[in-house]
């Protein structure tokens, strides 16, 4: 398929008028009149991931974190960030995003990370600005039975399969016993709705990342705040994106090949081997 329709068509499937206003996202590098043939689905657009594309042949890399986010004044070899982009123009690879929008979306990463955890009963914590039936920043419920802090912090590590988290609670000297059972989470960044989930009908809040006083404010009021790290609460994406896309190219017969990149996953790490 021709980039300038596929790029229409994938505005459609990932909802781009979700976005943030702040976001930048949908097709940001690529000769529209290209073929596209094969697309490698990352959360990353780093140099491994580039150098990714060149050897599998892939003429797409569909990315969740924008690869172009704050304004350019150059692209330059020397600079580390300005050489990807370089790299891509030279090879004739183009870059998509799906950031904001993927997540706020029905069936998009904030979905996807409460339901791995566990969680019944969603609802949305923000509605979007679009009106969008079904999307919104964050999701609201419950488990479907209430947990031990100790409990459900092991069976957190092991459902995401991380090495670890942060957390805070105002009680610490008994967290293990605090019960869990009313759950908000937010992928991502969540500095920006400290307040919201203050607010929030929960007694426990996973996020990506978040502000250390945004973290002592929300532990104050309190509920107890979990923060897996901001590339642990996304790198399920690749998983969704992937699937999105498959069930949209299988559903509309269109004979690209998509591929789920081994590089780009860029996380915290908690221990050395």
């Amino acid at each position: 398929m021709i980039l300038k329709e596929l790029d229409l068509r994938l505005n459609e499937v990932f909802n781009k008028k979700l976005a943030m206003s702040w976001d930048k996202v949908g097709l940001q590098i690529g000769n529209i009149e290209n073929d596209i043939r094969k697309i490698l689905v990352t959360l990353n657009v780093v140099d491994s991931v580039v150098n990714e594309a060149i050897s599998t042949g892939s003429d797409l890399i569909f990315s969740h974190h924008p690869l172009i986010f704050d304004p350019l004044d150059t692209i330059l070899s020397s600079k580390v960030d300005q050489k990807v982009i370089l790299k891509l123009i030279e090879n004739n690879i183009a870059s998509y995003a799906a950031h904001t929008n993927y997540d706020a979306m029905p069936g998009g990463l904030n979905e996807l990370l409460a339901s791995s955890i566990g969680i019944i009963d969603m609802d949305i914590m923000e509605k979007s600005e679009s009106q969008f039936e079904g999307a919104g920043i964050g999701r609201l419920g419950r488990l479907k039975e209430s947990r031990q802090f100790r409990t459900f912090g092991n069976e957190l590590k092991d459902k995401l399969n991380i090495e670890g988290f942060s957390w805070m609670c105002g009680d610490e000297e008994n967290a293990g016993e605090r019960v869990v059972e009313r759950i908000a989470v937010i992928c991502g960044s969540a500095s920006s709705l400290t307040d919201s989930i203050i607010d929030a009908d929960c007694d426990t809040a996973i996020v990506g990342e978040i502000g250390y006083h945004s973290a002592l404010k929300i532990s104050e009021s309190g509920k107890l705040i979990i923060s897996l790290g901001h590339g642990s609460s996304e790198k399920m994406a690749v998983d969704g994106i992937y699937n999105i896309l498959e069930d949209f190219l299988k559903k509309e017969k269109i004979d690209i090949e998509i591929l789920k990149s081994s590089r780009g996953l860029n996380l915290w790490r908690y221990k050395i081997d």
